[in-house]
């Protein structure tokens, strides 16, 4: 039986170590839902030459969002 699951991605602290894990994800298709505590509309990557812009779906408050489910 093959079934695929969809479950959404959160990266919780998206400094630099998040905003790396975030950007990967995003180039496999798989945008995080970010939680931070400063409201940024994206996160910027830039490394060996190349960037990369990542939308935040997301929230800065600390209570549980479920609309991106």
């Amino acid at each position: 039986m093959n079934t695929e699951i969809n479950m959404a991605v959160a990266v919780v602290g998206p400094g630099a170590i998040g905003t790396t894990v975030a950007a990967m994800l995003h180039e496999v298709g798989r945008t995080p839902v970010l939680c931070g505590r400063t409201p940024r509309d994206h996160l910027a990557l830039q490394e060996d030459g190349r960037s990369m812009t990542v939308p935040r779906p997301g929230s800065d408050e600390p209570k549980a969002d479920h609309s991106h489910g």
